[in-house]
């Protein structure tokens, strides 16, 4: 295996890592997203020399205004704002559910390519972004219309006396079920008791 596609591996086992991780953190996203953006400047800062050592320092005198706006532009696009997004919706679906949107990243970048860098695109391309598309929407309308009663039928009895919409959100995400995936539950069990 190539370095490149081994490096590449890791960052997306760290991507898979994160969500996982992130779907547990109660604290609001935005302060989240500081605190990640603030560890993520130290650690530029710490690794800022050993770059340093490697380029020309006469060269970045010559980086335009365009380029260093278009840096700061993609910093806030990329890493703030959509991790912010990213943590906020993770609130109100599953890890396995958000984890399945990081396949739209390369959709979205080769559409960019081809809608504002004037790039032509292959069938093998277009198909294959389809391909990604249509399976992200087949998860999300699944996880919308599914309620994963199998998970709530092999709770233990003394969590299934008490509603599922009492439990915290760690609790639900454990069985599988958002909040409005839990009342519809506890819905349907009160219909199932009238006599």
């Amino acid at each position: 295996m190539k370095l490149g596609t081994a490096l590449i591996l890791a960052g997306v086992l760290c991507c898979a890592i994160y969500t996982a991780l992130a779907r547990n953190i109660i604290a609001d996203p935005l302060f989240t997203v500081a605190i990640q953006q603030t560890v993520a400047l130290g650690w530029m800062l710490a690794i800022w020399p050993l770059e340093l050592s490697r380029v020309d320092l006469s060269s970045a005198a010559t980086v335009s205004v365009q380029d260093i706006a278009t840096i700061i532009l993609s910093g806030l696009l990329y890493y703030a704002l959509a991790y912010w997004l990213y943590l906020y919706a993770l609130r109100s679906m599953r890890a396995s559910v958000a984890g399945s949107f990081f396949n739209l990243i390369p959709v979205f970048g080769v559409i960019g390519s081809f809608l504002f860098l004037g790039e032509r695109l292959t069938t093998l391309q277009w198909l294959g972004a389809a391909l990604i598309i249509g399976v992200a929407m087949a998860v999300l309308r699944r996880d919308a219309d599914e309620l994963p009663i199998e998970s709530v039928q092999s709770m233990g009895t003394s969590q299934r006396s008490q509603p599922l919409s009492m439990l915290d959100e760690h609790q639900l995400d454990d069985i599988g079920l958002t909040r409005k995936q839990a009342s519809e539950v506890d819905k349907r069990r009160i219909a199932r008791q009238k006599p």
